[in-house]
């Protein structure tokens, strides 16, 4: 099976590695490699383009939190340009075409993957802390598009969920290749 082989190739990881951070990058390449991965990816994906079109249709319609539009707006191009960036760099390494441009996309890559949570955190801060307004009255202050919101909501609350449970899986199969037996 699939997961079979996956978890192959992390016993092969662990018997291969010289040391703890060989290993754990071994695994991080066997599990962000993974068709799951790719999946989310195109999910994820689709989501950033969603959010660039909700956000910037509803540009003005948040006054309870101005920046949630922009949040989407600016979450969903940086993540996308973060998303290409990502598979340029894993085309070019298949092609094992070694340059000094592999470090300035790394670079770039790491600054734009800071930002992104930087921003994340800054939109859970904006779209939390205005839970809930009204979606009733345009001219109430406290009012905020619903589609708008509810995006917004639950694109930030999609993240933390599949977050977790990245971290959970991540660490339940490091503990299983670790302690198992051969």
């Amino acid at each position: 099976t699939r997961e079979g082989s996956m978890i192959a190739r992390m016993r092969d990881a662990r018997r291969g590695s010289q040391s703890t951070k060989e290993y754990v990058g071994s695994l991080s390449a066997i599990i962000c490699g993974s068709v799951i991965v790719l999946i989310l990816t195109l999910v994820l994906g689709a989501l950033q383009i969603a959010g660039i079109v909700i956000g910037a249709l509803h540009l003005n319609d948040c006054p309870v939190q101005r920046f949630i539009p922009i949040f989407l707006v600016t979450g969903g191009s940086i993540g996308i340009v973060n998303v290409i960036l990502g598979g340029y760099k894993r085309h070019r390494s298949s092609r094992d075409d070694e340059s000094s441009s592999s470090t300035g996309l790394t670079c770039c890559s790491y600054i734009i993957q800071c930002f992104l949570l930087g921003w994340f955190i800054a939109g859970c801060v904006w779209v939390y802390g205005s839970y809930l307004p009204n979606f009733d009255d345009p001219a109430n202050p406290k009012y905020c598009d619903k589609t708008l919101y509810y995006f917004a909501f639950s694109t930030l609350t999609a993240w933390l969920v599949i977050s977790g449970v990245f971290i959970v899986y991540s660490c339940c199969m490091i503990i299983y290749v670790t302690f198992m037996k051969d």
